[in-house]
């Protein structure tokens, strides 16, 4: 894997709303644990350790509310005559019931009585909770641990049941003491009745502290994060951010698109998922600027899980004008792969196989794929030797050059009109027959006034208007010829996407016979689009090398402006005649890729079982002659993904293997 210098990225977000947050620290379901207070008894006190990972930013506490479930009406009589003190404190956990904080620590935040006020519902959770906003705010810088001293002197008590709500922690981080009769003298404290590692569900409603931002995830530390993960971040909600990661000592700024989410009164900001190179350290850090103010998030480190990661690449098919690659998937997520050609970058598709249809018959070319991880590392494929063939027989090869231009008289090809409608021109440019009704039509670019440039390989190219009374309907059928084995390529585009894409159907006839023909794509239109695009269809023959054939294609666009044909080629590698037949064809599977969920098999006669392997020569699916159905149509079974597979064809008296490429 190799290594480039790269890593800083940054988002900007926007949002002026007052930066103020309420925390929820534990969301447990123990009862009886006696904190912060225990309404049963007369007098009790707990003294509290949050510890300071339990905030993710440090502020001013106005608010601390506490989850209770009392069953005693009327819960202010009995509990009341509250003191509560806060402060940061070094300890971590209480050794024994004698290890008291020491209160010179600790901060008077309220002293005082409770009303009914104190004590709601909050209908949205489900939950009761005690509130009490603090009469002196306490400032948590967030650099130990928090401290809460929490003392109830009312002589009244409540039923035995009355109880708040907590949840376990990994230490002993409360200390509990109880009296029925006697006050409880906070400057004299005997040992506690319980020393628990538990702490109440606890709420702290915070004014964030000068704008800081804070990482959420990954946490700081944290190791084996897996290699795709998005980094999470909580900040006030007025906030101009910018993320900071790096992997070396170099960087290079790049933008990054977030998402982000209103929590409370907090902005929750999280990236899309990002691919992390394996086994590897990142340091990442948030940064807001407000103004000429810079607000620094501590710097974070995690390291990613290691993994043995390798890129292969394949060649699929190579049809002469086209080759057809395919790799394996590094990630579940659609990330972009790097497609190089020669050395240059020719394309970035997010899916694991691809068709390279800029190529030319007869030549080399070499390829690798590579992939880069959010940190400029990259993994890359072997080198890919493709040599595009010489289709070994051309029957058929027009580029429409030789044809008069705006003549729709294509001497043996046939061209009909089926829809008789005037068509629409284009506009802000003239030319013989605009607006006529006509069928396909040789078109010259640099004769239009003024000249137009559509990108077409030669000087003229064959074009279908769309119809004035859509659908369009022109008809074009190839002169004859005789073939087993019959490979078509066809070079079309549409003019305009902004006018919608051009659509076509294509097939063969045989013997002159419209009734006996076979339709590509099941029937199906295909849409064009606005670039030059290569389709490939190939078809054997198993009913005898004397059939005469045509190939057709229809323009059938509903709402669109031009189709363009650059040029047709129709080839063969077994031509034959009454002396010269040649036998053993090759089935033909349609569409090749696929698309969707179903393709189909020129032949089902004497069709006995199919079964698709995957590229490790492992077997994922087994459909039997009865699972197809009579036309050749086959659909994927489910668990079938993006790929490239191998399809073993079963008959009767013969094997046949063929590679498919799935596109999903």
């Amino acid at each position: 894997m190799q290594k480039s210098l790269v890593l800083l990225f940054w988002v900007m977000l926007q949002i002026a709303i007052l930066p103020c947050s309420q925390l929820i620290v534990g969301h447990g379901n123990d009862h009886s644990q006696h904190i912060p207070c225990d309404p049963f008894y007369n007098h009790s006190l707990s003294q509290l350790i949050y510890n300071v990972e339990y905030f993710p930013y440090s502020g001013t506490i106005t608010q601390l509310a506490f989850e209770y479930d009392f069953v005693t009406p009327n819960p202010q009589n009995y509990l009341n005559n509250i003191t509560i003190m806060l402060g940061e404190t070094s300890k971590t956990e209480f050794s024994d019931g004698d290890d008291w904080l020491d209160l010179e620590e600790l901060t008077l935040c309220y002293e005082g009585v409770l009303t009914a006020a104190n004590f709601t519902y909050n209908s949205s959770e489900d939950v009761n909770l005690l509130l009490i906003p603090l009469q002196n705010y306490f400032y948590y810088s967030k650099n130990s641990n928090l401290a809460i001293l929490f003392l109830e002197n009312e002589p009244t008590r409540g039923a035995n049941a009355d109880d708040f709500v907590a949840f376990s922690t990994p230490r002993a981080t409360s200390l509990l003491l109880m009296d029925l009769n006697n006050p409880i003298d906070i400057n004299n404290l005997g040992t506690a009745q319980f020393v628990r590692n538990k702490l109440p569900n606890t709420r702290f409603e915070f004014t964030i502290d000068e704008s800081y931002p804070v990482p959420l995830f990954p946490e700081n530390n944290s190791e084996s994060i897996e290699l795709t993960a998005s980094l999470k971040v909580i900040a006030p909600l007025e906030s101009n951010l910018e993320f900071m990661l790096r992997s070396d000592s170099a960087f290079e700024y790049f933008e990054l698109t977030a998402d982000y989410e209103i929590l409370g009164d907090s902005l929750w900001v999280i990236s899309p998922q990002l691919p992390f190179s394996p086994n590897t350290l990142y340091e990442w850090q948030v940064i807001n600027t407000l103004g000429d103010s810079i607000y620094n998030s501590e710097l974070f480190s995690f390291t990613t899980t290691a993994s043995e990661l390798a890129l292969t690449a394949f060649e699929i098919v190579n049809n002469h004008y086209s080759v057809e690659l395919s790799w394996q998937s590094l990630f579940e997520n659609n990330f972009p792969y790097h497609i190089f050609r020669n050395g240059g970058l020719i394309a970035s598709p997010e899916s694991n196989c691809w068709i390279d249809q800029d190529v030319e018959v007869g030549q080399s070319y070499s390829y690798k794929i590579r992939f880069y991880f959010i940190d400029g590392a990259f993994l890359e494929s072997e080198t890919l030797l493709v040599n595009t063939s010489f289709p070994q027989d051309i029957v058929i090869s027009e580029d429409f050059s030789a044809y008069s231009a705006w003549t729709t008289d294509l001497g043996n090809w046939q061209n009909i009109d089926k829809d008789q409608a005037t068509t629409y021109g284009l506009a802000d440019y003239s030319y013989p027959h605009w607006s006529e009704a006509s069928a396909f039509m040789v078109f010259e670019p640099s004769s239009v006034t003024p000249p137009l440039e559509i990108g077409i390989s030669g000087n003229k190219c064959l074009v279908s208007f769309a119809s004035c009374v859509p659908p369009t309907s022109d008809l074009l059928i190839s002169p004859n010829f005789r073939v087993i084995q019959v490979d078509i390529d066809v070079f079309l585009k549409s003019y305009d996407a902004n006018w919608g894409l051009e659509r076509v159907k294509c097939g063969l006839i045989f013997n002159n016979d419209p009734l006996n023909q076979y339709n590509f794509e099941q029937g199906n239109s295909i849409n064009i689009p606005a670039e030059m695009t290569h389709l490939h269809f190939s078809y054997s023959l198993d009913i005898g090398n004397d059939v005469i054939t045509n190939f057709w294609l229809e323009s059938c666009g509903v709402q669109s402006s031009m189709l363009i044909i650059d040029r047709i080629v129709i080839s063969s590698s077994a031509t034959g005649n009454a002396d010269n037949e040649v036998s053993s064809p090759n089935n033909s599977i349609f569409p090749n890729p696929i698309k969707g969920n179903e393709f189909q098999l020129s032949k089902t006669r004497g069709l006995q079982q199919l079964a698709i392997y995957n590229i490790k020569g492992q077997l994922v699916a087994k459909l039997n002659s009865q699972s197809i159905n009579k036309n050749g149509k086959i659909t994927l079974p489910q668990g079938i993904s993006s790929g490239v597979y191998l399809v073993k064809i079963s008959y009767s008296d013969r094997e046949e293997v063929q590679k498919i490429t799935v596109m999903k």
